[in-house]
């Protein structure tokens, strides 16, 4: 038996479906702008990056330097590290951190008197402290949050404010917003909250599609194009909205796919080729979803696909790819390991497996519970999920008939009920205990003919 964690990227970027503010297909030139300024903000966000490791051995003085701000000239970045004059009429840079060529490194120049500036770095810097207080007195924000600069239309400024990445394996998105600010950088014009809800992702090279989906309008955002672009699927990330589906791919392009109702339609009907399982049934919850306003019932989702078989000792196995995801708005509580105990269910087709024309196996492990150590329970913040690759022996089932399986998973140990309880209001300041049965998704299986011959105690 083996095991991942997390090989996926698809969630709900509000969890709660909000009432629409824009309901219309956008341009295809509105769709180059967006997908412009989502590069333009990955960009941003790897020059500070990259930048802050260049100068931060430095050791710069709090008191000299207060804040960064970040242009581009002739095809690179310069971040310019500094402060205000005592008039704020100025900003004064410090450190001067240039990139090299295209590349990730970073040369710095420490300005020792510091360079004067009035223009440009002058009037982002005002921009970017006017928006960063206002989003700090508003929003109040639990966790930290990377502010960006970015030149905008008729030289105002767009300010963002997104959450920071402080864990390499775990990307956070969601709980976004943009300002545009006046030319110098005084007034505040907008505030355009992009998502609403801050989800979590575990993140890979394993990552190879993506998707989430966006509720506050049916235009997709510059931050959809950003976090694309930061989770670097190799097949692209589809983004899904009340009425219509997008897709960004790499390095950075936005179009258009079609309706969510056709986007169900064809996924239904298995015409996107490019989508395999477990992310096509993911992708289609969550589209039916959006297609009702509605939230899932269950908090918790549970999506299984067939990756193979194989005959060992007169035994057949088949291999599933197990998914369970939080598409809920609370962080979920569960068991260390909520898939060790399971009924699969077996029949000719998905429909007759659903209607109780089924053969059934139950897989059962035995097992010491200690409920003391913490070790014992996993957490899925809002968004993310679990994954797992299993194996399992068929034994005393003819599955020449069968084309389609569905799994009950018992998430709680077996016979430690009295225990949820007490469990339950230990970890109540922390998250929701899910201690329920899940029913996953039938999926469909195809054996080889000649591995069923093979393997006589399947008969």
């Amino acid at each position: 038996m083996a095991k991942t964690a997390g090989l996926y990227a698809i969630a709900m970027l509000s969890c709660s479906l909000l009432a629409q503010t824009q309901s219309h297909l956008p341009s295809e030139s509105q769709l180059a702008e967006t997908a412009a300024r989502g590069r333009a903000l990955a960009e941003y966000d790897a020059a500070a990056w990259h930048a802050t490791d260049a100068v931060t051995p430095l050791h710069p003085e709090k008191s000299t330097v207060q804040r960064y701000v970040a242009h581009k000239a002739d095809g690179a970045w310069v971040v310019a590290w500094g402060r205000f004059n005592d008039a704020r009429t100025k900003f004064l840079i410090v450190y001067e951190a240039r990139q090299k060529g295209d590349s990730n490194d970073y040369t710095v120049t420490k300005h020792d008197p510091p360079l004067t500036d009035g223009d440009a770095y002058f009037h982002s810097a005002r921009a970017h402290q006017l928006a960063t207080e206002e989003f700090f007195r508003e929003t109040k924000p639990q966790r930290p949050y990377n502010i960006s600069v970015l030149p905008g239309a008729r030289g105002q400024w767009y300010v963002y404010a997104l959450p920071a990445q402080t864990e390499s394996a775990v990307l956070p998105y969601g709980g976004d917003v943009r300002y545009t600010v006046s030319a110098d950088g005084t007034e505040i014009l907008e505030k355009r909250q992009m998502h609403k809800s801050v989800l979590e992702e575990t993140i890979g090279d394993s990552t190879d599609f993506g998707f989430h989906t966006h509720v506050l309008s049916d235009v997709p955002e510059d931050s959809d194009v950003f976090y694309a672009l930061t989770r670097k699927a190799p097949q692209g990330e589809w983004i899904g909205t009340k009425d219509y589906f997008y897709e960004v791919r790499l390095p950075g392009s936005l179009k258009y796919l079609g309706t969510t109702a056709e986007m169900v339609k064809r996924l239904q009907d298995s015409n996107v080729k490019s989508v395999g399982e477990p992310y096509k049934a993911m992708v289609l919850s969550a589209a039916q979803r959006l297609l009702v306003g509605a939230s899932s019932g269950n908090p918790l989702e549970a999506f299984t696909s067939f990756s193979g078989s194989r005959c060992t000792g007169g035994t057949l196995w088949l291999k599933f790819a197990i998914t369970l995801h939080n598409v809920g708005e609370r962080k979920i509580i569960l068991y260390k390991d909520p898939l060790r105990n399971s009924q699969a269910r077996f029949g000719a087709t998905e429909a007759e497996v659903l209607s109780g024309k089924f053969e059934k196996l139950a897989f059962f492990s035995p097992e010491k519970v200690d409920f003391s150590d913490k070790n014992s329970f996993m957490m899925l913040s809002p968004g993310m999920g679990y994954s797992r690759v299993q194996e399992y022996p068929i034994l005393g089932l003819d599955l020449k008939s069968s084309a389609a399986a569905q799994f009950l998973f018992f998430t709680w140990p077996l016979g430690e009920e009295r225990e949820v309880d007490i469990q339950r209001s230990r970890w109540e300041s922390t998250g929701y205990l899910y201690a329920d049965t899940i029913a996953a998704i039938p999926t469909p299986i195809k054996v080889d003919p000649k591995l069923l011959k093979d393997c006589p105690r399947t008969k």
